[in-house]
């Protein structure tokens, strides 16, 4: 028997905003942005594009009502308590980040903290199995 072939699909998440904050649209799953043959190679575009994010979004307040609602956990770099940043009003988090000064790690390590995604990886059969 032969393995079937799978590709990985990155895909950017589809936004919409409610004229409080952005929501993952509900009538879309979202757009294609790049097809991989291996996951690495997809998981290295995910990364790279969820970066690309943040330095075009610079601020991430309008993407929940609380820092909860944004942020699975505190990121390693900020020199705070990690109840204290679950507590700090979401514009000042901005603040705190200043997303424009982040090295590349840095906003690494904050991709990974988000509770929402930005892209996503799916994964896909080709062709028919065998």
């Amino acid at each position: 028997m032969t393995k079937q072939k799978t590709a990985f699909v990155v895909t950017r998440t589809n936004f919409e905003y409610n004229d409080e904050v952005h929501t993952v649209g509900e009538s879309e799953g979202g757009t294609p942005v790049a097809v991989f043959l291996t996951n690495e190679e997809a998981r290295e575009e995910l990364k790279q594009r969820t970066v690309d994010f943040l330095r075009n979004w610079k601020q991430l307040c309008g993407f929940g009502y609380g820092a909860d609602e944004i942020y699975s956990r505190k990121p390693k770099f900020l020199d705070m308590d990690e109840e204290k940043f679950f507590e700090t009003d979401t514009y000042e988090i901005d603040n705190l980040l200043n997303v424009e000064s982040r090295s590349q790690e840095d906003l690494e390590e904050l991709a990974s903290c988000l509770s929402f995604m930005p892209c996503f990886i799916t994964e896909v059969p080709l062709g028919t199995p065998v």
